[in-house]
């Protein structure tokens, strides 16, 4: 894996768009991975706010090719039911596949509880909806879903 041939200059981290919001920087990602902590980068959360943006990749000297092993990483999570994110990403795709999209309640029911002071005021106070109706097309998504589960099937 190129992950060894990282010297830990942290560009990646510096021009991450997301890094405010990770757990793990990028380079701690990688650093994890040399270290062969990979369970640890697998319970990450910092793997689901990688945009693939390929800034990480443009700023390094080795160009090591982090938006491809995240994606990577990505995918061993999902399979192993890694932490919390294969219940996440069950539970997202489920709305999405029936509605069309995705609430903000969904969204914050499924997290460790640990925001129940925040997300029942935001309840009763309608700033988040329970169900914000259904998309117009259901053909055009039924297809989309059936197209991406053929494609899941192939790799």
């Amino acid at each position: 894996m190129e992950v060894r041939q990282c010297e830990q200059c942290a560009k990646c981290s510096g021009g991450c768009p997301t890094g405010f919001a990770m757990d793990y920087l990028p380079h701690q990602i990688v650093r994890l991975l040399q270290l062969e902590l990979k369970e640890t980068v697998l319970e990450s959360q910092a793997l689901w706010l990688c945009t693939d943006c390929k800034i990480c990749l443009s700023l390094c000297p080795h160009q090591i090719n982090l938006p491809n092993i995240m994606k990577e990483l990505k995918r061993e999570a999902r399979m192993s039911g890694a932490g919390k994110v294969q219940a996440y990403h069950d539970a997202f795709l489920a709305s999405v596949e029936r509605y069309g999209r995705t609430s903000a309640a969904l969204a914050l029911g499924i997290r460790n509880g640990s925001d129940k002071e925040i997300r029942w005021p935001l309840l009763k106070r309608g700033k988040i909806k329970v169900f914000r109706g259904r998309v117009h097309d259901k053909v055009a998504m039924k297809r989309l879903f059936a197209q991406g589960k053929r494609r899941t099937l192939d790799v």
